[in-house]
């Protein structure tokens, strides 16, 4: 009896993150796809988690789609059942990987043999193979297999490089209606701009996303239930969960650094927008602030043990606080009758970014509200009488030390909105959004040099990013 586990052909990826990996195939069953259960694990959001499956019928391989988001070709035609494969055959996942299927053994060659209904193809005699040759072919096949049991070890490692770091943030990209809404999605992409991939596809808004430490999950925030909802999704647009209870407003996700844990804002208990933690699953809700006047925009310091928020200050505009993970100790790290928002750490846990608006024309103490849209980059003060928008005060990102020392100013202007920062893993870029160029983009300033590039540079309104 032939040994299943013996490899009897080679796939080698000609196009994607690791072009030049060869791997074995045997007489087993052999999945492709991100799962680290796959014989075959490929990093990407264009590879769903079960992208396709490779089987041995006893004269050939078939290859069968296992309902990918983006689709498998074999030879540029799409695959809609099993489909067999023959010497040569290129095999595509999606737009961004492929692969080059090799049967090296010779009955595999030309299967004289297809699937039912199938038109066998004309039987080929195989050329002759020099036993040099072979034993080069049965060394590379077995490389091959041990590369794919150490993909699980080192598959988290390109999600995290340089070539597989990835941006998810919201648009209105997508929006084809005619009517005078704007409805955003979540979409992903390489921090230059480039593989740009649509998420989330549900016909209502979806804002607010962030990217789980894996890079394999996003966080969001939905009104498709008709009420703000807190969702999880995965990145190729698969496994939609909703995450917080019904009743109340819910906002503001960001994952803890080991992925266990949420921090939210919401008003469930009909006091306030308050902070939350919960449960990646959406379980175990404990609250944690108890403001007199609310917060918003958590996010987890790097090590995990300290929360960066705004809340509403006593001079009265917004603040920068930070709190213990248990929600003990919070105080405040800046203290302005500005408003200071969108808190987001700095890889090393030692500076904040966040975006800013100056009240310089609004008297001190004087009482207002402030709430976000959950469908537009503005924010609008309401003030007695009279409504202010903030695309018309000067607004900027700066960054300061968590001991609020050392405020640094990055970027400002007047009569233009910048606002969401977020700092990448390696420190040395801070995104951000702004609508200096009309419509809003997604810009990074390089820290060194404050070089500005618009990395989404699109005709529509793009929101919030997220590493």
């Amino acid at each position: 009896m032939a040994d299943a586990r013996r490899p009897a052909a080679t796939l080698t990826m000609t196009r994607g993150p690791d072009a030049g990996r060869r791997f074995g195939v045997g007489m087993a069953p052999v999945t492709i796809g991100r799962q680290d259960q796959c014989e075959v694990q490929v990093a990407g959001t264009w590879v769903s988690r079960r992208h396709a499956r490779l089987a041995w019928t006893g004269t050939g391989y078939i290859v069968e789609d296992l309902g990918s988001t983006n689709g498998t070709f074999v030879n540029g035609e799409q695959v809609s059942g099993p489909r067999m494969l023959q010497s040569g055959d290129r095999l595509q996942l999606g737009e961004q990987v492929e692969f080059a299927f090799e049967a090296y053994m010779p009955a595999l060659v030309r299967a004289e043999a297809a699937l039912p209904g199938m038109a066998p193809p004309q039987a080929q005699a195989p050329p002759p193979r020099p036993e040099r040759r072979r034993i080069w072919i049965w060394a590379l096949g077995l490389l091959g297999l041990l590369v794919v049991i150490a993909a699980a070890g080192v598959g988290a490692w390109y999600l995290l490089s340089d070539k597989e770091q990835w941006v998810v943030f919201a648009s209105t990209q997508s929006d084809t209606d005619e009517d005078d809404t704007s409805e955003t999605s979540i979409f992903i992409m390489h921090p230059d701009g480039t593989e740009l991939s649509q998420v989330t596809t549900d016909s209502g808004s979806d804002w607010s996303p962030d990217l789980s430490p894996d890079g394999q999950t996003v966080l969001f925030v939905s009104g498709r239930d008709s009420e703000s909802s807190i969702y999880r999704i995965d990145v190729d647009g698969t496994g939609l969960e909703h995450l917080t209870p019904e009743g109340g407003t819910h906002s503001d996700p960001s994952w803890s650094p080991d992925g266990e844990k949420i921090v939210f804002v919401s008003d469930q208990d009909d006091e306030g927008a308050e902070i939350y933690t919960m449960n990646a699953d959406g379980s175990d809700v404990e609250r944690l602030t108890d403001h007199e006047y609310g917060c918003r925009d958590p996010e987890w310091s790097p090590d995990g043990e300290i929360i960066a928020y705004a809340c509403f200050g006593t001079g009265g505009g917004f603040d920068i606080f930070v709190m213990n993970a248990d929600g003990s100790d919070s105080h405040r790290v800046t203290e302005a009758v500005d408003l200071e928002l969108e808190p987001s750490w700095s890889p090393d846990g030692k500076r904040i970014a966040y975006s800013a608006w100056y009240m310089g024309d609004v008297e001190e103490g004087r009482s207002f509200t402030i709430f976000t849209l959950t469908n537009s980059r503005k924010l609008m003060l309401l003030f007695t009488g009279s409504s202010f928008d903030l695309e018309s005060l000067t607004s900027g990102i700066h960054t300061i030390a968590v001991d609020g020392s050392d405020r640094q100013e990055l970027v400002v202007t007047k009569e233009h909105s910048n606002w969401s920062p977020a700092w990448s893993p390696d420190g040395e870029t801070i995104l951000f959004a702004s609508d200096r160029d009309g419509d809003a983009d997604i810009y990074a300033i390089t820290l060194d040099s404050l070089e500005l590039t618009n990395i989404t540079d699109s005709t529509e309104q793009d929101y919030t990013p997220s590493w």
